[in-house]
């Protein structure tokens, strides 16, 4: 909504350019938050190893990429909330359980950062197929098919479900709860004690 904000990203740290979004009420909605529109230069997202792919359906990456980013001590940096002004498109959900896995997903990853680094899962277990690219006046659009079965294998370190069973599931992720608590057995999960 403001003209003047430049999409240019400083090296070295995140820019988070959606500080101040309509749908909420032009303030952010919790301190951690960079959702909406965030920049890198590609070295700097290279260092966080991108975005994490075990993220099914809406939600969770955002979180997720400032986990990362954290982690791997590169600043956020919010863009001043009288430029990075936005009119948020409407996006409906889809019903249903497809969104639950993102709690227990982001309650674990800072303890899996923390011992592993951000290296399970991003740009280098990445795989794609390029399928096109077109180079439009003021960005270049692209077109790949994403091979989700094989980069699902090993998601978080064995500690997420990999089946990808919603029938059996209801949900397209669960916790393995077993193999969770072994490895961090002092953690909270669901309201719950870790065993």
């Amino acid at each position: 909504m403001n003209n003047s904000l430049l999409y240019r990203c400083p090296p070295g740290r995140v820019l988070h350019f959606a500080s101040a979004e309509d749908r909420f009420q032009y303030r952010l909605p919790y301190t951690n938050y960079i959702g909406g529109v965030i920049g890198f230069t590609p070295d700097t997202f290279k260092k966080i190893n991108g975005f994490a792919n075990n993220y099914i359906g809406w939600g969770g990456d955002d979180d997720d990429i400032f986990l990362r980013s954290v982690y791997q001590k590169v600043p956020i940096e919010h863009a001043n909330n009288r430029s990075g002004v936005y009119r948020v498109l409407i996006h409906p959900r889809l019903p249903g359980d497809v969104y639950m896995e993102k709690g227990p997903m982001l309650q674990f990853a800072p303890k899996l950062y923390r011992h592993y680094g951000p290296w399970d899962s991003g740009l280098s277990t990445l795989n794609y197929t390029l399928l096109a690219t077109e180079y439009r006046p003021t960005y270049t659009w692209i077109k790949f098919n994403v091979d989700q079965t094989s980069m699902m294998k090993n998601v978080w370190k064995g500690i997420m479900d990999a089946r990808f069973d919603r029938t059996a599931n209801s949900t397209y992720w669960k916790i393995n709860e077993q193999r969770a608590f072994q490895m961090f057995p002092k953690t909270e999960w669901k309201g719950g004690k870790g065993r």
